[in-house]
């Protein structure tokens, strides 16, 4: 007799099950992210939310809110932070093309039991792609990118926590713009911070050749003066 494999449904909430024991929630990719020298590049399609399991209207009515707050903290946080951006038609095939999804599944008890009544599985992704024939000659044939990813999972509870979920994926969303904000400074820092990181050595010569240069110009002023 062949071996019996567990119902779709069973999978699902034996995953999900998992994800609520373990407390899954969790941003992932930010270490391997490279953002040296990219302009990100913001159009209509940057913000996408998905929502299952959910009656047609309240579905519709939860995806124009999540993808309005969600859009309003991807271009406010991006502006408030001076993370260098445009806003195009189109970013299709060009370096820095960004894309914030969430994605929410509405948990019927019928289905998943112990959640309590109504609970919502989500996950919030924030990426920022390079596709290759952005990529200058070199970068090109050697396959280097400059890419950002960012994700979170989790389920809420309306039931057990008393707080509406969309705010909370809207949270989550605005929390992976802030991790994308502080890569892609850490990956472009200003002359003031590059002079910050510098050692005191460093530092120290960086100093004698101003004082000379200020040196020199005086007294160059004051030769210039005498002969007058």
């Amino acid at each position: 007799m062949p071996p019996r494999s567990f119902p779709h449904e069973w999978r699902r909430l034996l995953s999900l099950t998992c994800a609520a024991l373990l407390g899954v929630a969790g941003a992932h990719g930010e270490e391997a992210s490279d953002l040296r020298g990219v302009t990100l590049c913001l159009d209509g399609a940057s913000v996408q939310v998905k929502v299952e399991e959910m009656p047609s209207a309240r579905a519709a009515q939860v995806q124009r809110e999540l993808a309005s707050a969600l859009t309003q903290s991807l271009t406010s946080t991006l502006k408030r932070a001076k993370v260098r951006h445009q806003v195009r038609p189109s970013c299709e095939g060009r370096r820095g093309l960004t894309h914030l999804q969430a994605e929410v599944r509405y948990l019927n008890p019928r289905t998943y039991v112990g959640f309590g009544d109504p609970a919502y599985s989500y996950q919030v992704a924030l990426r920022v792609t390079d596709p290759p024939a952005s990529r200058p000659g070199l970068a090109q044939a050697t396959g280097t990118a400059r890419e950002f990813q960012a994700a979170w999972s989790d389920i809420h509870s309306e039931a057990r926590t008393v707080r509406a979920f969309a705010p909370v994926v809207a949270g989550w969303g605005e929390e992976t713009v802030r991790d994308l904000v502080l890569v892609w400074r850490r990956d472009n820092p200003s002359l003031a911070e590059r002079l910050a990181q510098q050692g005191p050595l460093t530092l120290g010569l960086l100093g004698v050749g101003v004082g000379t240069l200020i040196a020199g110009a005086g007294l160059w002023w004051r030769r210039r003066r005498s002969r007058a």
